[in-house]
């Protein structure tokens, strides 16, 4: 048995009654004392549900929207322990002109309260007479209750103090994006993920951890490790390591080759002879040798006249010359390109400015324009703005990459704690005490009777000196107050008040003695042959 939140509907598709008879077997209308006819005339009854029309003259009935007067199909609310089944009774009489009306079908059902979107069809058969009645049931939920049957209570939140979360079918909590834990209620750190370059994130123990791929390091794995710059160059040979970002590039020389130019090239295998002008080609390791014919020298038999040493070069802006056959070339250093290196290089088009840095080229060189948060030669360092205290009314500043944000002190929000927080819409004053904000707080004005930083605590008056409670009087602390028992003959809320006894509807002095009032007492003056106190 669970608590139920639901509610059954049955709805009345059709009655037949076959025989035109009664229960005990007697036509329903033997000597045509009928409303309109020879056939039945129905009533049904359903538990509270009376159908108070009757179906005059028919022996079959299709229900359609209504069961008598009522809607159809009829709801019937399951606000109490749920049992897995509910029975259910219909009672159909034949109605006469004059009570009591003949019973006619009795039908009982015991039907599931699973709450399933299932519509369940049955036909019910009275023992006696064997009489008919169709019906479709189901079993529906109220609105935030889930499960088959309906014992699962489950309203979505949206806040710090009940969570983050909606509700599935089953009525489970599922956090929303951000937002993890059982309740739904702590942060998920690694939404959005504070790991870059492909860094896969991990919170562990509250804290958002990173673990970096190959080539970058760092607590957020921002920084790329330059391979290059180890103690034994991952390049053989004699190559030029140039680090890549999250990896590494060996520039071999013209004798090597593979990817860390870990390869002899034999040059004397090329398609191209190396050696000019007929010389004869002996591959070494890392390099060649020319044996020329006469007449020529040179590494490759290559030298005719040696522009380069008779200082009749035109390399420009550092170019270095190399001489050739007839000729001589220029090569070129990094930023400059052209026959005689006489043309700039545009590094911007290759785009090396990284976290939205703007590119602007300079001659043989470029220089990033870093946007606010940024900072390097190629805008790949972040910027703490914390250093410059943003945050105002002793918040903290905690730094982010390419920003920051501000954790407030209690009493301030905003982004940048600059705005009070009005704790007085909150209500936080107990027993009728008024909330006065202040900025970054509040205090609040008790009325009578308390006291205390939220005006939750009782002032016990009877403690207090001079006491309350004059002339004797018994003092007995109340919430918020105080109440004075006073002695016989005094009267007030201090007990300050004499009672004129004297005054009483039933003066206190008997057989005509007179009475003299005093503070807190009275007393009789007799008349002769009389004495006593009230005598």
């Amino acid at each position: 048995v669970v608590q139920a939140a639901g509610y059954l509907q049955i709805k009345f598709n059709r009655y037949t009654n076959h025989d035109g008879r009664v229960e005990d077997g007697s036509l329903c209308d033997p000597f045509g004392a009928t409303y309109v006819g020879d056939n039945c005339d129905p009533v049904g009854n359903l538990h509270d549900y009376q159908q108070p029309g009757v179906y005059d003259n028919q022996n079959a009935i299709d229900f359609g929207s209504k069961f008598g007067s009522v809607p159809n199909p009829v709801p019937i609310a399951m606000n109490f322990p749920n049992p897995g089944h509910a029975y259910v009774k219909v009672d159909v009489v034949d109605k006469d002109s004059f009570p009591p009306d003949d019973p006619m079908s009795k039908f009982t059902a015991s039907l599931p309260l699973i709450a399933d979107n299932v519509r369940r069809d049955m036909e019910l058969i009275s023992p006696a007479r064997h009489h008919r009645l169709s019906i479709t049931h189901w079993f529906t939920c109220y609105t935030n209750f889930y499960g088959q049957d309906c014992n699962t209570y489950c309203v979505a939140q949206n806040d710090d103090v009940n969570g983050h979360y909606t509700c599935d079918s089953n009525g489970r909590r599922v956090c929303m994006i951000g937002w993890t834990g059982a309740d739904c209620t702590q942060p998920d750190l690694c939404i959005p993920s504070p790991c870059l370059n492909g860094a896969t994130c991990s919170n562990v123990g509250g804290v958002a951890s990173c673990s970096c791929p190959s080539g970058f390091t760092g607590s957020r794995c921002e920084t790329d490790i330059d391979e290059c710059k180890a103690v034994d160059s991952p390049c053989l040979n004699n190559a030029t390591c140039e680090n890549t970002i999250g990896s590494f590039h060996c520039k071999c020389s013209l004798s090597f080759t593979g990817e860390r130019c870990e390869t002899d090239v034999n040059e004397c295998e090329s398609k191209t002879s190396v050696c000019l002008n007929n010389g004869t080609c002996e591959n070494t390791f890392g390099g060649f040798i020319c044996s020329c014919p006469p007449g020529l020298t040179g590494h490759r038999c290559e030298l005719d006249v040696d522009e380069c040493a008779n200082g009749t070069s035109a390399c420009a802006n550092g170019g270095t010359c190399v001489n050739v056959f007839g000729n001589y070339t220029c090569q070129c250093d990094s930023g400059f390109t052209g026959t005689l290196c006489e043309e700039d290089v545009d590094e911007c088009a290759e785009s090396p400015c990284v976290n939205g840095g703007t590119c602007e080229n300079r001659f043989g060189s470029f220089e990033c324009i870093c946007p606010s948060g940024f900072a390097g030669r190629v805008c790949d360092k972040d910027e703490d703005e914390c250093l410059r205290s943003p945050c105002s009314n002793g918040g903290s500043c905690v730094n982010t990459f390419g920003n920051f944000s501000c954790l407030c002190s209690a009493g301030f929000t905003g982004s940048l704690c600059d705005e009070d927080i009005d704790e007085c819409l909150m209500s936080p004053c107990f027993n009728e005490s008024t909330c006065v904000n202040t900025i970054g707080n509040f205090t609040c004005q008790c009325p009578p009777g308390f006291e205390g930083r939220l005006c939750d605590k009782d002032v016990d008056e009877c403690s207090e000196s001079p006491p309350k409670c004059r002339n004797g009087g018994n003092c007995t602390n109340t919430l918020g107050s105080f109440r004075c028992t006073c002695p016989t003959g005094l009267t007030g809320g201090h007990c300050e008040q004499d009672i004129d006894e004297c005054k009483l509807a039933a003066p206190p002095c008997r057989n005509n003695g007179s009475c003299q009032n005093s503070f807190g007492g009275f007393s009789c003056r007799c008349r002769p042959a009389f004495s006593g106190q009230t005598l």
